[in-house]
């Protein structure tokens, strides 16, 4: 990288522009780290919905219990994106409503682990979901309203 791109050059730019560079330091054609960028942003999303989530199933008949309620986010942010599946999975295990109300939630969660593990592996390319790449919009769309559907039944918005 150092004769690519001299750290003169490098000092000038911004964020964007740094950004930029990232394709061809990863020998990755635009289309290929575009879909890597959405990926990303669509895991962090979906960390975030999961943190909600889990903490409103812990929460129940523990708030009172707690001097400090905010406990349990500080201590969900902790763990790592499978540990809250994992603990989320055997909280309602025993409950077959409220698994089925997570199911769709779990089954998305496995598809888009599978498309994380593959990238920080560092498999960059050939990424798919349901069978198709990623790099196609319409899949990259379909990730994005399958991820609505299943948040939004598990966060109890929609049967």
């Amino acid at each position: 990288m150092e004769n690519e791109y001299p750290l003169e050059y490098i000092k000038k730019l911004n964020t964007k522009q740094l950004l930029k560079l990232f394709p061809k330091i990863l020998n990755l054609d635009e289309k290929d780290f575009d879909s890597l960028m959405y990926v990303t942003g669509l895991i962090l999303a979906l960390e975030k919905i999961l943190t909600t989530i889990l903490a409103d199933v812990i929460k129940i008949g523990l708030t009172k219990e707690l001097k400090n309620p905010n406990i349990i986010e500080f201590i969900i942010n902790e763990l790592t994106l499978m540990s809250k599946v994992k603990i989320l999975q055997e909280a309602v295990r025993s409950d077959p409503s409220r698994n089925k109300r997570y199911q769709k939630l779990f089954n998305y969660l496995r598809a888009i682990n599978d498309i994380r593990n593959s990238i920080f592996h560092g498999k960059l390319t050939n990424l798919q979901y349901k069978e198709r790449s990623i790099n196609d919009v319409s899949i990259q769309r379909q990730m994005l309203l399958d991820f609505d559907e299943a948040s939004k039944k598990a966060l109890g918005k929609v049967k």
